[in-house]
């Protein structure tokens, strides 16, 4: 046998194993070679048997490469077997969906091994080859390409697919400075959801296209809680970073690590405060969101507003950080100018509007007189420590050069009671009194990622500024209800005062001065008496 038919019938084994074993193929051909027997051909087998399982949920912990396998492997391997495949790439925006197409294309494009064994596929002519949609060489005239990018945001109309991948949908944010995992919100969990219903019309089959949903837990209530409560057809795979007989299950519960590249230093690491601390790594590495039990701030708690009512009392907090603002250091906390507006008769809080930033002095004495010329708050409240003392004479200086006085409050001790502090509004959010907008993004953040127990790590300087305020709903709506009752204790014209008079009224009948009789008896005994003889005395003189 000559090299050229012994490099041809290599070749032709390497097709062969590639279309039968998408594990064999991802780290053979691909070259993904971190890819585990125990974690990850498991996943593979379930992923290539899409003709029995048709919806799949893959729930790995993070940066454990489900998606490397499921969104990149997956969908090629699926073409490599049929280019007339249809298949949409989800994640939360286009721009993430776009760098998922963007990884396939540069796999077509560089990989020469599977470029020598899948020659017939690539791409020719004119067809579409960008981040937008790739189109591998087919025989099947459709709108459709063979990969298409799409975000949770995206109106996708007049098209449809052989496979649909929904990968992490459901997505943390990081925080710029210190790269902290944040939580997704309420609105972003509800949009994930809400773009999962909106899938299934883009089913080419209702019954035979593949739905396959990649995530990590981040709640009870996130799109993997939803689909194990509402979808119990889907094929489930899911893996804990720990584990005892197959299930979750922590240390002090006897868990043990299952995959060498997660051994207990590097899990206990990832679950100490300077990690993402323990809360965060039930959810991400455990998949296990059963502690938010413990969360100071719960998800449901959150109410939001779109309209501000009339009538409100405003007071606004400021939150200076304690070393130089304008020193964009990890360490360093944000700037807060925050406003909210009150109902002392409901006990109803609006947070109205927020600066955020790292701002100079004068920037953030700027933001102070900012929401005093649109709210016109009763009080300002200061952080009065150390630095942001000397915050307090600048503003006063302001006021008198700008011919501007509002009262200013000093927030003093604030540093030393912090936690506690900002555990005062939780007994708000509790009651659903506080509501905020659905921009205030950063702020719930704050509020579902909110610790006491954490040393460091993250930021609260929002919920710090709106804690400030506390005192002043409570005080403005205690207010309200004495001048409520003394006014109707005092004033003898309100209302429930005149009605109460007019049925008391009925019960005095007897009593001075309705016992005096009518008016024409009192007439009658003022008249001359008739039993007496007058007797004129100048004639008797």
């Amino acid at each position: 046998m000559d090299s050229k038919t012994k490099t041809d019938h290599v070749l032709s084994e390497l097709r062969e194993r590639s279309r039968k074993s998408l594990f064999f193929f991802a780290r053979a051909i691909l070259g993904f070679e971190d890819l585990s027997p125990t974690i990850h051909l498991p996943l593979c087998r379930m992923l290539q048997d899409y003709g029995r399982n048709t919806r799949r949920l893959v729930v790995l912990p993070r940066t454990w490469f489900k998606s490397t396998v499921a969104s990149i492997a997956y969908p090629i391997w699926r073409a490599i077997n049929n280019p007339n495949v249809r298949i949409l790439i989800a994640q939360n925006t286009m721009t993430n969906a776009k760098k998922k197409i963007s990884s396939i294309k540069s796999i077509f494009e560089t990989n020469k091994l599977l470029r020598a064994l899948f020659p017939e596929i690539l791409p020719k002519g004119d067809r579409p080859w960008s981040a937008e949609c790739l189109t591998l060489n087919r025989t099947l005239a459709a709108p459709e390409g063979t990969f298409e990018p799409a975000g949770t945001g995206t109106a996708i109309t007049s098209r449809h697919y052989d496979d649909v991948i929904e990968d992490d949908t459901v997505a943390p944010d990081f925080d710029a400075m210190t790269g902290e995992v944040q939580q997704p919100t309420n609105i972003e969990i509800e949009k994930a959801i809400g773009f999962h219903k909106m899938c299934y019309p883009l089913l080419l089959h209702p019954v035979k296209s593949v739905r396959t949903v990649i995530g990590t837990r981040w709640a009870e209530n996130d799109l993997i809680g939803w689909i194990l409560r509402h979808s119990p057809g889907y094929v489930i795979y899911s893996r804990a970073a720990r584990e005892k007989n197959g299930l979750p299950a922590s240390k002090e519960q006897g868990g043990k690590p299952i995959w060498d590249r997660f051994n207990d230093d590097v899990l206990d690491e990832l679950a100490s405060p300077s990690g993402v601390g323990s809360f965060m790594f039930d959810m991400l590495y455990m998949n296990s969101p059963t502690s938010a039990i413990n969360v100071v701030f719960k998800r449901d708690y959150i109410e939001y507003y779109s309209n501000v009512p009339n009538g409100l009392m405003y007071c606004t907090s400021v939150d200076p950080a304690p070393s130089d603002s304008a020193s964009k250091s990890v360490d360093n906390d944000y700037n807060v100018v925050l406003t909210t507006g009150i109902d002392p008769a409901t006990g109803n809080v609006w947070v109205i509007y927020y600066d955020r930033g790292y701002f100079s002095p004068g920037e953030l004495i700027d933001k102070v007189f900012n929401h005093y010329r649109a709210y016109k708050p009763l009080v300002v409240k200061v952080e009065a420590v150390a630095y942001q003392r000397t915050l307090l004479y600048w503003i006063r200086r302001r006021q008198e050069s700008a011919n501007e006085r509002f009262y200013v409050e000093e927030v003093k001790n604030a540093r030393a009671s912090k936690s506690a502090r900002i555990l005062g509004l939780q007994p708000w959010f509790a009651a659903r009194k506080v509501r905020i907008r659905n921009e205030h993004v950063e702020l719930e953040r704050e509020l579902l990622s909110f610790d006491p127990n954490k040393k460091s790590g993250g930021h609260d300087d929002i919920i710090d500024a709106l804690s400030m305020q506390v005192d002043f709903w409570s005080k403005s709506c205690e207010t309200y209800r004495t001048e409520t009752q003394t006014e109707a204790v005092t004033d003898p014209f309100a209302g429930e005062e005149v009605i109460r008079e007019l049925l008391e009224r009925g019960s005095l009948v007897h009593t001075y001065p309705y016992d005096i009789g009518l008016m024409s008896e009192r007439v009658a005994d003022l008249l001359p008496r008739n039993d007496y003889v007058y007797v004129d005395t100048e004639s008797v003189l």
